[in-house]
């Protein structure tokens, strides 16, 4: 991206992708309290709220060109992790083996479709170890 708009623009960005990496760390912290975490955050969501409001402000000065160059480059960023996550996730590879596309009942578990053994190869890549 740096080749694209120049160390000024990119540097905007950064303030942007700060903002979402922080989020998302706040949000797993709380709905999976029990994922394995090497690096611990003094005071949180102290420090990590800080940290967003900091990005923030500094974000609030920015003109709407960039707002707009921003948006652009968050969908096709977006556009293209689902696309490349649908064609290559474990659980369409499972959908496929198992006969063709089966309908799901919400917690991503096929309705009606026969359920693999642990020994199967697609089972053993997402079922967790035990």
């Amino acid at each position: 991206m740096l080749l694209i708009v120049g160390i000024e623009e990119t540097a905007r960005y950064n303030n942007a992708a700060v903002v979402i990496k922080i989020t998302v760390v706040l949000v797993l912290r709380y709905k999976e309290p029990n994922r394995p975490r090497p690096f611990r955050t003094p005071w949180v969501p102290v420090v990590p709220l800080l940290g967003i409001a900091s990005c923030l402000y500094l974000m609030s000065a920015l003109p709407i060109d960039t707002w707009a160059r921003l948006l652009v480059w968050l969908l096709v960023g977006l556009v293209i992790y689902f696309v490349y996550g649908r064609h290559h996730s474990k659980l369409n590879k499972t959908r496929r083996s198992l006969g063709g596309t089966h309908e799901t009942d919400g917690t991503g578990a096929l309705r009606g479709a026969p359920v693999p053994s642990v020994h199967h190869a697609a089972a053993r890549a997402i079922l967790p170890p035990t």
